[in-house]
């Protein structure tokens, strides 16, 4: 009895009722809303009721709840607010939806067990039966699979690739990450260090692997391992950067790229604090270019995401799609501006 009292004390996920029926999460959301008649054979209506007895399956009220109402519901999945970045992006939604739509948020971060596992029950609590569209901005691997199967509209944003079933709306780094790179190579800069955020977007890793495209491109070396780096506040990132920087000085850096502009103003810091000058000692660069970038000093060399046009866009896009029109991936023009932080490569012994 103390095993399944305990047992019990964990909530079941619509994700598991459908795998012991055997069906989709799609069908156990038609099933426990209701709404099976003329969608569901008696035999999967049986199987799945079967598997919600077994399991003790309880539904999200809260969920379902959030989910109704005007009949058009959007669930927003995303890293969750202390990334800075989204709140633009919700300001962009909401602007190219308009009056008449529910917005609830979902927060990606895994909370325990795997990732996989994670992203499923995270999915089967955002999407019910009554869900008219889906955004999923900054994504994992994971929770693009988990995405796959969804039947309401939907729309990735923020990812290199969206699955068959969802429209894609990113942005176009390329051109301004090759003009940076080709800025640095002018500079004479040889060897760059790299700032990433310790997380599984897919977005973040594939920028990566266009910065290093466009440094080698451009005769530059990017020198490995990377300062990886958490949600942590300036100061963490600080000390991160003055351990670091002996490795990178050894190794012959010139110029440090971040991943996000928030960990630019920590390695400004943890810079100051070594009694390092940027860019005498050595250049910076970051992306989001938000409006502070501008007033630092030195300003902040920075490549522009417009995170409210990516949310107008991605609102367009689940409008469009919620109206039967799929069209081609949306891509959000980036550009660079070279600033203050940036400068001639210094002679490194």
């Amino acid at each position: 009895m103390a095993d399944t009292a305990t047992q019990r004390t964990r909530r079941v996920t619509a994700t598991e009722v459908a795998k012991l029926a055997g069906c989709s999460q799609a069908a156990v959301s038609l099933w426990i809303t209701g709404k099976y008649e003329g969608r569901l054979t008696p035999e999967w209506q049986q199987r799945i009721a079967a598997a919600v007895a077994e399991l003790g399956y309880v539904p999200n009220r809260t969920a379902q709840k959030l989910s109704s109402g005007t009949g058009r519901a959007v669930s927003f999945i995303f890293p969750g607010f202390s990334y800075s970045f989204f709140g633009p992006v919700l300001e962009g939604v909401s602007s190219a939806l308009g009056h008449g739509w529910d917005l609830s948020f979902y927060d990606s971060r895994p909370n325990g067990g795997s990732r996989k596992d994670s992203a499923e029950a995270l999915v089967s609590v955002a999407v019910g039966a009554d869900t008219t569209g889906v955004i999923l901005a900054s994504p994992s691997s994971a929770e693009l699979g988990a995405i796959g199967d969804v039947l309401a509209a939907t729309v990735v944003v923020d990812a290199p690739e969206a699955p068959s079933n969802a429209s894609l709306v990113a942005f176009d780094t390329d051109p301004s990450i090759d003009e940076m790179a080709a800025q640095l190579a002018r500079l004479g800069h040889k060897r760059v260090g790299y700032v990433s955020l310790a997380a599984n977007s897919l977005t973040l890793i594939e920028r990566r692997k266009s910065v290093v495209r466009s440094l080698k491109a451009h005769g530059i070396q990017p020198v490995g391992p990377d300062l990886r780096v958490t949600t942590g506040g300036l100061d963490a990132t600080a000390d991160l950067f003055s351990g670091k920087w002996p490795h990178w000085r050894h190794e012959r850096v010139t110029a440090v790229i971040c991943s996000d502009e928030r960990h630019a103003y920590g390695v400004l810091a943890g810079a100051r604090a070594m009694g390092l000058s940027v860019p005498a000692d050595f250049s910076l660069v970051a992306f989001n270019d938000s409006d502070p970038a501008q007033l630092l000093a030195p300003s902040l060399s920075s490549i522009h995401l417009s995170a409210v046009e990516l949310g107008a866009a991605a609102g367009k896009a689940l409008k469009a799609r919620v109206g039967g029109i799929v069209a081609a991936p949306i891509l959000v023009p980036t550009s660079y501006f070279g600033r203050e932080s940036t400068g001639i490569a210094p002679l490194v012994d």
